[in-house]
């Protein structure tokens, strides 16, 4: 079993499924990646990809758009971590099953 997010993340092969399946309609492949594919921001402990974006990094050294692109981001980052904590609130604890069907990590 992975030890950490990283391990989890790689085990997952989530990224080889996001290179598949998250194609922007209307997209080439000779395309800039922010155009050939939808992306998913991401903690910059990922790393950047194709499908996966972090914070611009340089802190002090940013142009007003980076840092201005980061703060916006960081506001969505919040809501989303607040909505997850709303749901792991209301989910019942050591429930691994959505309307009868398994979910979530290592459950298949």
């Amino acid at each position: 079993m992975p030890q950490n997010d990283m391990g989890i993340l790689t085990e997952s092969k989530l990224l080889i499924t996001l290179e598949q399946c998250v194609i922007q309609p209307g997209s080439d492949e000779g395309d800039l990646p922010e155009c050939h594919f939808f992306q998913i921001y991401s903690n910059s402990a990922y790393g950047v990809s194709p499908m996966m974006v972090s914070p611009f990094s340089g802190v002090g050294e940013l142009m007003a758009a980076q840092q201005e692109w980061n703060v916006a981001m960081g506001q969505v980052w919040i809501l989303v971590e607040h909505g997850f904590s709303l749901i792991l609130k209301d989910w019942p604890s050591g429930s691994r099953r959505c309307g009868g069907q398994p979910v979530g990590y290592g459950t298949g």
